[in-house]
């Protein structure tokens, strides 16, 4: 089995916890003893819980907007109804031969057919504004999880060449990078189509077809929603596992440090906050 750090795992391999997840990993430097655990430990699950965060919201906004939505009810009937009343209303004032009692039962009957609209128009304004809020946010978390691995890849890679350190460890580092990278990809195109299948779906932009786009954009949409929760539970795994590789560079840094005689942070979570950023 591969583990999320890049290494085969094996019998021998600790388990460590980082923020909500759990890896194997094989490398002796990460001993509880060495990581200094009590305070390390918290440091180094600091991303993967505000990532962790951010998810978890972001799905509730997912689900809330879809709950909005099959709540709404049969939008489109009642506007192209509506249209139809009025299109008649306007044939009927058109016409000499029509009487004026026809005139205005037809006027009633728009009367009553904005009646039933108003609710449901209130609910769809409120659907497409969650909608395209939770699909900012959406693309916005994947958007830090691929900006916090393209600035951690980097640190790795200058930190591993400046102290001449085994280069296998920016291997996986890049490789964490390039695992996470597709997860954020599907992530924003899934909460770009569920907005554009919705939009399709809008009577408002008065196109004829509208209504054949309702139970299309309904599936893109619980379909969609259960891609972007497994690809954000999986940026968070990658996040929390690209902590292990951060912590494994700061202790060898420390010893190579020390080795040399020179100047070594002993607050390791001064460390980990330095690597973050």
């Amino acid at each position: 089995m591969i583990c999320p750090c890049g290494n085969n795992e094996g019998d021998s391999r600790a388990a460590y916890d980082v923020g909500v997840w759990r890896f194997g990993c094989c490398h002796p430097s990460l001993t509880s003893s060495s990581l200094n655990v009590p305070v390390a430990w918290r440091k180094i699950s600091e991303v993967s819980r505000i990532f962790t965060g951010l998810a978890v919201f972001t799905v509730v906004l997912l689900l809330a907007a879809v709950v909005g939505g099959l709540r709404i009810g049969n939008y489109n009937a009642a506007t192209f109804r509506l249209r139809a009343l009025q299109q008649d209303l306007y044939r009927m004032q058109s016409s000499v031969s029509v009487e004026s009692d026809s005139i205005k039962r037809q006027e009633a009957l728009i009367s009553d057919g904005y009646t039933e609209l108003e609710p449901l128009r209130g609910s769809v304004t409120f659907h497409v504004l969650l909608g395209v809020l939770t699909s900012l946010i959406t693309i916005l978390v994947s958007s830090v999880a691929v900006t916090y691995f393209i600035g951690t890849s980097r640190w790795c890679r200058e930190v591993v060449e400046a102290y001449g350190l085994d280069e296998a460890i920016l291997q996986r580092s890049n490789a964490l990078k390039r695992r996470a990278f597709p997860p954020a990809l599907v992530t924003m195109l899934a909460a770009l189509g569920i907005a554009a299948f919705g939009a399709a779906a809008d009577p408002g932009t008065l196109r004829a077809n509208t209504s054949e786009w309702v139970m299309p954009h309904r599936i893109v949409s619980l379909v969609g929603v259960v891609a972007i929760a497994i690809c954000l539970w999986k940026q968070a795994r990658y996040i929390a596992a690209n902590h292990v590789i951060i912590q494994e560079v700061l202790q060898k840094v420390k010893q190579l440090r020390r080795d040399r005689g020179l100047d070594v942070v002993t607050d390791a979570s001064n460390d980990v906050a330095s690597a973050d950023t």
